[in-house]
């Protein structure tokens, strides 16, 4: 004959249900997402690579073939060996790839008086996007009302880290220089704007999207804040 639990007892068992154990986040994060991780954020470190090397605004065509060479150099490794990153065989790796690749060099083409820019649009990728599944998975949360696939928690970690990433590469980029709350001003909206895009139900890849919102919105951004 089964018993009733009393309801301490009851309560325990429900939060036991409930918990996520340790284990099984250290699972979600495997070996694969951890290296996706890495490459998703190792391209966001190039301004801080170029910050002791004095450059001028715009940039100088050597500088921009210096840059350019690394976009390929990381984006044709990282399609190369996209299959060890990826997370299913759908996966369109030429969307994954170029859509993050093309989003940064589109923003330094558009306003080379602007390097800020481009790096800013950097930064969200790398480390707004980047820190989304990374949020998502170690905190978990309920569902975003719009998409059943995205959390809460994945959502505040993009915009969290693309904030105060894309702020610091703004501020350390500009020239003549910005002050903190200036840049904090165009990194913010561009990281929110970003990070609805990335939660969208879409097909896209996120990296496109997420890229273009982010070329969209930082020159608005810094149009409202500084001029041009």
């Amino acid at each position: 004959m089964s018993t009733v639990p009393n309801s301490s007892h009851a309560k325990q068992l429900a939060d036991s249900q409930n918990a996520v154990p340790l284990n099984l986040v250290a699972g979600k994060l495997s070996r694969r997402e951890l290296r996706r991780r890495m490459w998703h954020m190792l391209p966001g470190f190039t301004p801080f690579v170029l910050w002791p090397i004095e450059h001028a605004d715009p940039l100088s065509p050597t500088l921009k073939l210096i840059i350019l060479a690394v976009a390929v150099l990381v984006a044709g490794s990282i399609y190369v060996k996209f299959r060890h990153v990826s997370r299913d065989s759908s996966e369109n790796r030429a969307e994954a790839v170029l859509g993050y690749v093309m989003s940064v060099l589109g923003a330094l083409l558009l306003f080379p008086a602007h390097p800020e820019i481009g790096f800013a649009v950097l930064a969200v990728l790398a480390f707004g996007d980047g820190s989304a599944t990374f949020g998502g998975l170690v905190f978990p949360s309920r569902s975003l009302p719009w998409n059943d696939d995205k959390t809460v928690s994945g959502m505040f970690s993009f915009i969290l880290m693309g904030t105060i990433m894309a702020s610091v590469i703004y501020w350390g980029e500009a020239n003549p220089g910005v002050d903190w709350m200036s840049a904090f001003l165009i990194a913010a909206p561009t990281s929110i704007c970003a990070a609805i895009a990335e939660s969208l139900p879409v097909r896209l890849n996120d990296n496109v999207r997420v890229g273009i919102v982010a070329v969209i919105v930082a020159p608005i951004a810094q149009y409202f804040v500084l001029g041009f």
